[in-house]
Formats: C-alpha cells, sequence, structure tokens
C-alpha cells in the first residue's frame, strides 16, 4: 500500500511537472508543426500508475473515443498514411487525457493522496505564474523564435507560448488555488498576482469568459443556499475587488479594452472565419464529420489553411466548430453530454466555475481540445470531489 501511494505521488508530480514544461520541450513530427509534449508522456505515465498500482481502477469507455476514431477510420481511404498516422497520434493523446478522469478518481481516493495533488496544484500554479512574470521581462516577445509561434508582443505567454492558453489556465484555475493556499495571506498573493498575470497575457477571450463564469456563479449563489458560507463571505471584497482589477484593466490594456465593445476588425475576421468553416466544412460533413484531427486535411483541400507548420492548422478557433466538423453533430453531443451532465451531478462552486469558464472559452480558442488546458481542468473537477 505505501508502494502505491509512493507511485500515486510520482505519477501526479510528473504530470503537473510536465505543465510547468508546457510547449518549452517538443519532440516534432515531421511534415507538420504537432509533435509530441512532455505531458503526452507524463499522462501515458499517470495511466500506466493507475493501471498497475490501482487494479480496481475503472475502465469506462467512453461513446466519443469510439465515435470518433470509427469516423476516422471511415474517412481513411480520402487520407495519405502519414496523414492516418498523424490523426491516430492525435486520437491517442485525446484519450489518454480522457482516460485521466477513471483513472485519477481510484488514484485520488485516499486522502493523503488527495491533499499532495491539491498541493502539487498550488506549486504549479506558483511555478507557472513566476515564470510568466520572468518571460515578460526577457523574453517581451517571441519574434524570432519560429516553430510556427506568434510573436505575442508584450503579452504574457509563459512556457505555454500562446497567451490565450495560459490565460486560460490562470483563470480557470485561479479560485481553486485560492481556496487550496494554506495561509490567508498566501490566498490575497494569489488573488492579487493571478489577477494581473491574467490581464498581461491580453487575451480577450480569457476576459469574456471570466466575466461569463462570474456572472453564472452570482446567479447560482443568489438562488442556493448550498454554497458554504466561506464563500458568501468573499462576495463583498470580491465585488471590490473585481471592480479595482476592472478600472486596471482598463489602464494596462487601453486599446484591447475599447476593442472588447466597440468594433474590432479582428473580430469581423474571426467572425467570416466561423462562417466560412460552417459553409465549406460542417454543413457538407453534418453528420459523420471528416474524421478525428483530420480537420487540417478538409481545411487545406478547402482552401482555408495552406501551411502544415502552424500551430493552428489542426483546428478552428472554437472548439465546437473543430468537433463538428471532425466528428460531425453526434461526435459534438458525445463530447459534450458528460461535461454538462456534471452540472448535476457535481454541485460544486469549482465545478461551475471551470467549466462554464472553459466552454465560453473554447468558443474563441480551441481550448476545449488543448491538453495543457484540459489536464488540469479534469484534475481540478477530481479534486473538487
Amino acid at each position: 500500500m505505501a508502494h502505491s501511494t509512493f507511485f500515486a505521488k510520482t505519477a501526479i508530480a510528473l504530470l503537473f511537472a510536465s505543465l510547468i514544461v508546457g510547449q518549452s520541450i517538443r519532440f516534432v513530427v515531421a511534415g507538420q508543426g504537432g509533435g509530441i509534449l512532455v505531458s503526452d508522456i507524463a499522462v501515458v505515465l499517470f495511466l500506466l500508475v493507475a493501471a498497475l498500482s490501482f487494479p480496481s481502477s475503472p475502465l469506462i469507455v467512453s461513446p466519443f473515443l469510439l465515435w470518433s476514431i470509427s469516423t476516422l477510420l471511415l474517412h481513411s481511404s480520402q487520407l495519405q498514411q502519414s496523414e492516418i498516422v498523424i490523426a491516430l497520434l492525435y486520437w491517442v493523446r485525446l484519450a489518454s487525457i480522457v482516460l485521466l478522469y477513471p483513472f485519477g478518481m481510484a488514484i485520488l481516493q485516499k486522502a493523503e493522496v488527495k491533499a499532495y495533488a491539491k498541493k502539487a496544484f498550488v506549486y504549479t500554479y506558483a511555478i507557472l505564474l513566476s515564470f510568466g512574470f520572468l518571460q515578460l521581462i526577457f523574453f517581451p516577445s517571441l519574434f524570432g523564435f519560429g516553430n510556427g509561434w506568434d510573436p505575442h508582443i508584450q503579452r504574457m505567454v509563459g512556457t505555454w507560448f500562446d497567451p490565450n492558453f495560459f490565460g486560460a489556465f490562470l483563470a480557470l484555475s485561479l479560485p481553486a488555488v485560492v481556496l487550496w493556499a494554506r495561509s490567508q495571506a498566501m490566498r490575497i498573493g494569489f488573488f492579487m498576482m493571478g489577477s494581473i498575470a491574467i490581464l498581461l497575457t491580453k487575451s480577450r477571450s480569457t476576459f469574456i469568459a471570466a466575466t461569463v463564469a462570474l456572472c453564472v456563479c452570482c446567479v447560482v449563489w443568489l438562488f442556493s443556499s448550498s454554497f458554504p458560507k466561506q464563500w458568501k463571505k468573499m462576495v463583498l471584497p470580491g465585488l471590490i475587488t473585481l471592480g479595482i482589477v476592472v478600472a486596471f484593466a482598463g489602464i494596462v490594456l487601453q486599446e484591447r479594452a475599447r476593442q472588447i465593445f466597440f468594433h474590432d476588425p479582428t473580430i469581423a475576421i474571426r467572425m467570416e472565419a466561423y462562417k466560412d468553416v460552417w459553409r465549406r466544412l460542417v454543413e457538407p460533413h453534418i453528420f459523420l464529420g471528416v474524421g478525428y484531427n483530420a480537420y487540417q486535411v478538409a481545411a487545406k483541400d478547402a482552401g482555408l489553411i495552406s501551411n502544415y507548420q502552424i500551430h493552428s492548422r489542426g483546428g478552428s478557433d472554437s472548439s465546437i466548430l473543430t468537433l463538428l466538423v471532425t466528428t460531425g453533430i453526434i461526435g459534438t453531443a458525445l463530447f459534450l453530454i458528460p461535461i454538462l451532465l456534471g452540472f448535476i451531478r457535481h454541485y460544486s462552486f469549482l465545478y461551475i466555475w471551470a467549466t462554464v469558464f472553459l466552454l465560453v472559452h473554447s468558443q474563441f480558442t480551441n481550448s476545449l481540445l488543448y491538453p495543457h488546458v484540459l489536464i488540469p481542468y479534469i484534475l481540478l473537477v477530481l479534486l473538487a470531489l
């Protein structure tokens, strides 16, 4: 039993360490802009530890995973062998991450392991936060990094090299980190520094998602008596702090803040891109899709992308559109139903915040399928049970 606890803690530590590494280390797959991430290896090791050390780990067969691999095999005749291999590798990545939930339930059964995981979550957040500020000081622009990354000038990206995904992690995890911090001083420090870091990502998708999630949580709180009193005591200080943060955001963000409420040409371009994806990819494949992770092939055939080296080639800016294109309306429903059922099964503040935030955020970036966002989301849900 002691050995299983040791291996469980080691697997958890490796998983969180992989999030700290982020995109700074990746093993490139020739021919396109993707590759094998350290988190891919850490997830597989986590599953192996769960399977070997906890034989009672439930093996849940996901209907979405079965459907998505079926759509890929169904369209395999239209893909080249290399494209099938790459799509299968991405399917294995998603399948491994999805399996974190049932296997994670087995590993986190012991209170000692669960407490360790919460502590590791807080430490990971603190380290990534520190790396974010250091990156902004020493590498304020990614210009010249190459490998398909945008320059993201004067934006916090940390080791993830993308301000939208990094901002999503910071905002999605902030309430949990504040709750699990050891002292009141640490809670205040994390809240203030986390809020500032979120602003410095200058990610409008993160701001909008956080605002919607906060509004939903407030509405649920108003009509519920089951939330702990400690959260209710935080409402007034939280609203005052929010007002200060919003005012500070207006000063720091200036033009980007103004563009949230007024016309912004980049928003118009994105809306046109959504319409193009819907007309040229979703509508012709509404039921079966084009095959899981075959988006880049279908998009290239439709003339929507021309370069496989860019990191956004694997999906639309919207996760829902990406799911519709690749797995059809059936696959999209199979993916979303378990998440939505969680609102009934997991009635907790953290679950509501994280899930509403992620669902809204994923309409602007492909965060619902992004490993470094999906992994902490699943861990947060497990730890909030």
